[in-house]
């Protein structure tokens, strides 16, 4: 039996504060595509500050999923080109972010010397 994929979803300000990291925070989280090609996050053990923090700028957020480590990572910027839609149950400690664009990307250094 193999052992489950880790995962790291990070939701920061477009300035780059970082808002909330899962993996720190202890947050499950899931994401799924939905049928009309968005991407939703569902983030459950949210604290209320923080819910609120997120709903006070929510157009003004860039959130990135982590999947694998070492040299099988693979990273993805999720945003929205508008405004985000977001739901929170602050009773719950629940928020949903639904987001219209994923992109992937990578760190590595592509140039070439000649």
């Amino acid at each position: 039996m193999s052992a489950p994929v880790k995962t790291k979803l990070l939701i920061k300000h477009v300035i780059g504060r970082l808002l909330l990291d899962t993996e720190k925070s202890g947050c499950e989280f899931s994401l799924t595509s939905t049928e009309d090609g968005r991407w939703l996050m569902d983030v459950h053990g949210v604290e209320s500050a923080i819910i609120e923090e997120i709903r006070t700028l929510q157009n003004e957020l860039n959130c990135f999923y982590f999947e694998g480590e070492g040299a099988s990572l693979r990273k993805w910027w999720l945003y929205d080109i508008g405004v985000p839609t977001l739901e929170t149950d602050v009773s719950k400690a629940r928020l949903q972010l639904t987001v219209n664009t994923r992109i992937g990307y990578s760190n590595e250094n592509t140039q070439t010397s000649n």
